[in-house]
């Protein structure tokens, strides 16, 4: 008598994998469909402890099946959900405007990552907005830039322009005493800025924010900070009227 072994074809599959749409976000899908169905019932054993013949809300990773049948035959198919590169940007220029008031702000970015073409949209200071990636002639403020690829992803982040106080000069003055006399006195006394200060007078050969043995009249002082910011004012030095006998 002779006994005749049958040896079941291997399992014959076809699948479709749905890679996640966005960094990190979880929901990619592998289905499987086995186009040699013989001997039923099987069972889909995942290596993430599914048991349908489709899996859901995959982050990117490696995950494999064992199919087995009715007779305990099986087999095991490996599958790998990928993902996109995290939408982002590998670099960013900020430039802050030197003087109170400017408006030469600047923002360079480097988007990377996502999938397809990336849109763009910034939102800031006096109702602002561009849909270029550089940004540039901004106001000192927030700048609210949001990205967003073709599969929606986005990234959202927050940059601050900023700006130095303003310049301001306070002066005081003393007048002179007499008339005719040379002994008024102006002491200027400057903040906001950047340190350090140039202070210059237009018709007194000085540096310094005080100033003495003044005749009355008009004195133009013209103040600089380190960022080249400028500031002119006057001050006044005041005399009595002539003293006169008759």
């Amino acid at each position: 008598m002779s006994i005749h072994l049958l040896e079941r074809d291997s399992f014959n599959i076809s699948s479709s994998v749905t890679d996640a749409s966005c960094f990190n976000s979880c929901n990619g899908q592998i289905s499987v469909q086995l186009l040699n169905p013989n001997n039923p019932p099987f069972i889909y054993d995942w290596s993430n402890g599914d048991s349908l013949n489709i899996v859901t809300d995959l982050c990117s990773d490696s995950i494999s099946l064992e199919l087995i049948d009715n007779g305990g035959c099986r087999d095991t198919f490996y599958f790998y959900v990928d993902e996109p590169n995290i939408l982002s940007f590998d670099s960013m220029i900020v430039t802050h405007n030197l003087c109170y008031g400017d408006q030469d702000g600047q923002i360079l970015v480097n988007v990377i990552g996502g999938t397809g073409t990336v849109i763009t949209t910034w939102t800031g200071v006096n109702n602002f907005s561009s849909s270029d990636e550089d940004i540039g002639n901004l106001l000192s403020g927030t700048y609210s830039l949001h990205l967003e690829d073709q599969n929606l992803c986005v990234k959202d982040t927050i940059i601050t322009i900023t700006e130095p106080d303003s310049l301001i000069a306070v002066h005081s003055v003393q007048n002179a005493s007499c008339f005719g006399y040379a002994d008024g006195i102006i002491d200027d006394t400057i903040q906001g800025g950047v340190l350090p200060y140039n202070i210059s007078w237009d018709i007194v050969i000085s540096d310094s924010t005080n100033i003495d043995s003044l005749l009355s009249g008009e004195y133009i002082y013209y103040i600089t900070d380190s960022n080249g910011c400028s500031l002119l004012d006057t001050a006044i030095i005041d005399q009595p009227d002539l003293l006169v006998i008759s």
